[in-house]
């Protein structure tokens, strides 16, 4: 089996979203699925170079083709930005829309690498603001993030 040494979890989660497959559930791994194959990803770096031949295997894919969705998947603008209807954090507060620092808002359009449409709702799904922010306005959703509720 071909090796892949030194593949971050995350590039080959893109790569392979590249390839047709979407994240079916996430937790300790990474679970994938085109409809008719399940692929696991183990959430640790690099993921160990046997372990990822196997999956490249399991995916139906050659090592040259998983290799090609790996370069594509890997460009600067994926690592910098965030793509549409990812979850994102506000990282300071915007007190003309009533949002604050932590508040979870979801990017419903990408302008550049560093400007981005965000939808902030409330509970009920109303929303309560559309703005255009930077990168830096933002951060993602980390594992240990809890969510909150408050009145606006």
């Amino acid at each position: 089996m071909p090796k892949l040494p030194g593949i971050n979890h995350l590039d080959a989660v893109r790569a392979l979203e590249k390839a047709g497959f979407r994240v079916a559930r996430q937790g300790k791994h990474i679970v994938l699925t085109d409809g008719t194959r399940i692929l696991t990803i183990p959430r640790h770096d690099p993921v160990n170079a046997f372990t990822m031949g196997g999956i490249v295997r399991d995916a139906g894919l050659t090592i040259e083709e998983f290799r090609k969705h790996l370069r594509c998947a890997s460009s600067p603008r994926l690592k910098m930005g965030y793509k549409e209807h990812e979850t994102v954090v506000l990282t300071r507060d915007l007190p003309k829309h009533s949002l604050r620092t932590g508040d979870l808002g979801t990017v419903v359009q990408v302008y550049s690498l560093d400007r981005f449409e965000v939808e902030f709702v409330r509970a009920r799904g109303q929303t309560q603001a559309l703005v255009t922010l930077a990168r830096n306005d933002l951060r993602p959703v980390r594992g240990r993030d809890m969510i909150a509720v408050r009145q606006v």
